[in-house]
């Protein structure tokens, strides 16, 4: 097994700025899509809490909501829809579960910016200072054993940030792996390496417990 989810609507920070909000149609992907890499680096689990957006950067926190019944859910921006395509969001399944709209397919949606994690109080922020010089040097990307993937960034100064949040929270073996694609330079933040899918069990409980989403990997 190469997953193990717990990205659930408890482990999303749905709290934060008020931001620009815009309407517009929402589908979802799911079985046909399940397992493969998202435009972010990261694989698609159709259960999880994620979405595919046009322009909002990988890591960024939206509140949806379906306009027909009023349900709401907080999501993270970690794949790419086309610049061409009529809808406004493209949600995973999980996500549309949660807005009651499987049947339908698509719905009529608002859609907040929240942000991404202020990580000394868990609010949203925005970053408008030069990153400083960080202690923290990337590295490139291997492929060994079992890792735990926290998130994706383009921007270097708030993958800083959230590197130190993780590691004030008391976890040890924090990582950051640089990927550059033909576009963009992307940050990944792991735990581990760990030998086998049993090992990361407590670390995978504390995060649930920190509401931090996460999700168990295998590298390939």
């Amino acid at each position: 097994m190469i997953f193990l989810l717990i990205s659930t609507s408890s482990a999303l920070i749905c709290s934060g700025q008020t931001g620009k909000k815009t309407t517009g149609i929402a589908s979802y992907y799911g079985p046909g899509f399940h397992g493969r890499k998202t435009s972010s680096g990261e694989r698609f689990h159709q259960d999880s809490l994620t979405c595919a957006h046009k322009t909002f950067a990988f890591g960024t926190r939206l509140k949806v909501t379906n306009l027909k019944n009023d349900k709401s859910v907080c999501v993270r921006v970690n794949d790419r829809m086309p610049t061409y395509n009529k809808r406004e969001i493209d949600l995973s399944r999980g996500a549309a579960k949660q807005l009651a709209m499987l049947s339908s397919g698509v719905a009529k949606v608002e859609i907040e910016n929240l942000g991404l994690i202020n990580l000394e109080n868990e609010k949203t922020i925005a970053y408008t200072k030069k990153p400083k010089e960080a202690s923290v040097v990337p590295k490139e990307e291997t492929h060994d054993t079992f890792v735990i993937q926290l998130a994706v960034f383009k921007v270097y100064d708030n993958m800083i940030k959230f590197h130190d949040y993780v590691k004030l929270k008391g976890f040890g073996n924090v990582n950051i792996f640089k990927v550059k694609t033909k576009k963009e330079t992307l940050y990944k933040i792991y735990l581990g390496p760990y030998i086998n899918e049993e090992a990361p069990e407590a670390d995978l409980k504390k995060l649930e417990e920190e509401k931090i989403d996460a999700y168990l990997r295998k590298k390939e």
